[in-house]
């Protein structure tokens, strides 16, 4: 059995509830999403068709499996196209871990974006191994009368089939379909990272992007790389200083 390197970092992955407001079935599991922080502000991030740009309020993320207690979020930010063409099916969603326990807080665990040279996984591409975790629908359910939510967490494998044509931002990646899924979905939100072997030293782990599709005939999965991730973050945390920029101003008028 090959070692899981991505083992440490897997508990960032979280599965994506969205309250439907239909009170028979109140809550949904839609698919994935992981916590990461970049700037010193953390995020939720997401593929976007998963929560149809859906406010805060709907999205619901436990940050570990014994959380009682769901992460505020604020609204999400996503990436404005003139043409569908150009749209990037991302999103990500402001949060903080003020409010939750202190216990919760600490089983919380999170992507660091700001390590050095973590995005920069196109030079071994070609070689590296590439993994995705995530939620497949066939593994998820809600007990409603438990208020139970059950979710098991998959580990696939892969190599890197290259560019999406007429796209450049989106990637494949050959899947082995070790588990013999019916199908792909659930893993859309899920981050690809790759492992590339060194001699005499430790395998490196990449952070490539978020998959949105997959088709389980061709045994593909397609993501959005990490460039395009970054750029998302930089315009929210610009955001968000903005926003914070404004309201301390509005503040100290009030205060005059």
């Amino acid at each position: 059995m090959e070692v899981d390197p991505i083992r440490p970092i897997r508990a960032a992955i979280r599965p994506l509830l969205i309250d439907s407001a239909i009170p028979e079935i109140p809550l949904g599991v839609w698919g994935t999403c992981f916590l990461a922080t970049y700037r010193g502000q953390l995020f939720v991030v997401t593929a976007a068709h998963l929560t149809k740009w859906n406010h805060s309020g709907e999205v619901r993320i436990l940050v570990s499996d014994r959380s009682m207690h769901r992460l505020p979020v604020s609204a999400g930010i996503g990436v404005l196209a003139d043409t569908p063409s150009e749209q990037v099916d991302l999103i990500v969603y402001p949060a903080t871990l003020v409010g939750l326990s202190k216990n919760e807080q600490r089983r919380a665990r999170i992507l660091n974006f700001d390590s050095p040279g973590l995005f920069d996984w196109r030079s071994g591409a070609y070689s590296a191994r590439f993994l995705v975790a995530g939620y497949p629908r066939a593994g998820t359910n809600v007990d409603y009368d438990a208020g139970i939510v059950r979710a098991a967490q998959v580990l696939l494998d892969g190599r890197y089939v290259g560019p999406i044509h007429g796209n450049n931002f989106t990637h494949s990646v050959k899947m082995k379909n070790s588990l013999d899924l019916d199908e792909f979905s659930g893993f859309s939100g899920s981050p690809v990272f790759s492992i590339e072997q060194r001699i005499g030293s430790e395998p490196v782990t990449r952070f490539c992007g978020v998959a949105v599709a997959g088709s389980i005939l061709a045994s593909t999965m397609h993501f959005i790389d990490a460039v395009t991730l970054l750029t998302l973050l930089k315009t929210a945390v610009g955001h968000i200083q903005k926003f914070d920029l404004q309201l301390a101003t509005k503040i100290k008028k009030a205060q005059r």
